[in-house]
């Protein structure tokens, strides 16, 4: 059954909800990237909440976008196929609002149809040029973000949520030739002029000019982004001051996209690594009043986002999972989130052999990252002791490439524990049994 809000929507707000594939927080000035060229979505977050910790709860793009739009966590889904259908387009519709899905992933579009999207388009480039573009706004990922700046100042309604998705870095890589080299130093050698999406597997051998070359290019394409971003943010100023609606804006970026980290650069499989799991997430909400420039420490799943987006509606339904990420932004904690908001999980199996597969694990506390591998029987499902653990020290361990799981035996027990305590309360869909970690899991000061 459906549930409705208490009251109407008071129809004095619009939503723009923008979702990026593979957007990594170290392409985003605003997120520490000293050589980023992102001014747009810096100067949006200098007056928005940025959240810092926000992670992915699968790997996998469409069960990312489920997450938001069911509010539930995907390991609950994986496990549980029966159960609530009900999504955030249904019960936006059920409050008289309208939403409208835009994408250039045709995937995309039709699983925003299904959810309960009765305006999802598919906005992509029909053919992607074999040469490098002449100029940034003719990048394919572009295409998304002018649809939806057309929508804005065209002369069609306006609906009370516009979501817009970019395949992102998925697709082929088509910055022009001077924006690439805009990255590059004296000394670098020309980057990467190819356009493709790359697939390419690192080792002792690779050449560190071709991670450094392909990483120039994915930084031309965020910049190409950017600059259509600009022009959206621009369409929902103009939106705003003719129509006299606060506009509330959500950037979120959904996983990072690898580049030379564990082996890879791009490619269809990211793993589990804090560095593909990172949602960088920019919130700007004139309706509710919240203080702006703050940098929130919590760390939040997917489905909290759709909590979020709920809460904007005034849809009064609790999520099975996600609760909503700004509850606490007015008064954020470095050291000792609340107990339901410092950890996170992310699981996903792949198969070894026909008898068997391996089940990995990435568990998250403030201070800690924890990897697991557990052998899977087919048959049976019944899992072996795990074959693999390794631990990292966060977040000074970004790039988790020291493992110290041998030296901190105790912390890994810690950390076992609380991961199958997490993933206990996931299934029972109540947090209430979650308590506040040990400070061993959560001081960032060692």
């Amino acid at each position: 059954m459906r549930c409705m809000a208490d009251n109407p929507l008071n129809r004095s707000s619009t939503t723009v909800v923008i979702t990026v594939t593979g957007l990594r927080s170290d392409l985003i000035g605003a997120f520490g990237a000293f050589n980023a060229r992102t001014p747009n979505i810096d100067d949006l977050a200098g007056r928005s909440i940025v959240l810092d910790r926000l992670f992915a709860d699968s790997a996998d793009t469409s069960e990312q976008l489920r997450s938001i739009w069911t509010g539930s966590h995907a390991l609950k889904r994986s496990v549980q196929s029966t159960g609530s259908t009900v999504t955030l387009f249904n019960q936006i519709h059920d409050v008289s609002a309208q939403a409208t899905f835009l994408s250039d992933s045709l995937e995309a579009a039709e699983l925003a149809e299904r959810a309960g999207c009765s305006d999802a388009s598919y906005c992509g480039t029909p053919e992607v040029e074999r040469t490098p573009v002449s100029e940034p706004i003719r990048c394919s990922i572009t295409a998304p973000l002018l649809h939806g700046a057309d929508l804005l100042v065209g002369s069609h309604p306006v609906p009370d949520l516009l979501w817009i998705h970019c395949d992102g870095l998925r697709r082929p890589w088509d910055a022009p030739l001077d924006l690439r080299s805009a990255f590059c130093d004296p000394e670098d050698p020309d980057p990467p002029a190819e356009v493709c999406y790359p697939d390419i597997q690192v080792d002792t051998d690779t050449d560190p000019d071709l991670l450094i070359g392909w990483s120039q290019v994915a930084a031309a394409q965020i910049a190409a982004f950017d600059e259509a971003a600009g022009i959206l943010l621009d369409a929902i100023r103009r939106y705003s001051s003719a129509s006299g609606q606060q506009c509330n804006i959500l950037l979120l970026g959904l996983g990072g996209i690898p580049l030379g980290e564990h082996g890879k650069i791009g490619g269809d499989s990211w793993g589990l690594h804090e560095t593909t799991l990172a949602c960088p997430a920019i919130v700007s909400l004139p309706s509710r009043e919240l203080p702006v420039g703050i940098r929130q420490h919590d760390i939040l799943q997917l489905p909290d986002v759709g909590a979020t987006l709920r809460r904007l509606f005034e849809i009064t339904a609790a999520c099975e999972w996600g609760m909503d990420c700004l509850v606490e932004a007015t008064t954020p904690t470095l050291f000792a989130p609340p107990a339901p908001l410092d950890r996170a999980i992310v699981q996903e199996t792949r198969h070894t052999s026909p008898a068997s597969s391996v089940q990995s694990t990435w568990f998250r506390t403030p201070a800690w990252s924890l990897h697991t591998e557990l052998e899977l029987d087919e048959q049976s499902g019944a899992g072996h002791a795990p074959s693999d653990v390794t631990a990292f020290v966060m977040p000074d361990d970004r790039w988790e490439r020291s493992d110290v799981a041998r030296r901190s035996i105790g912390v890994v027990a810690q950390l076992a524990d609380q991961q199958q305590l997490l993933l206990k309360a996931i299934n029972t869909g109540s947090r209430d049994q979650l308590t506040i970690l040990d400070e061993t899991l959560t001081n960032l000061m060692r």
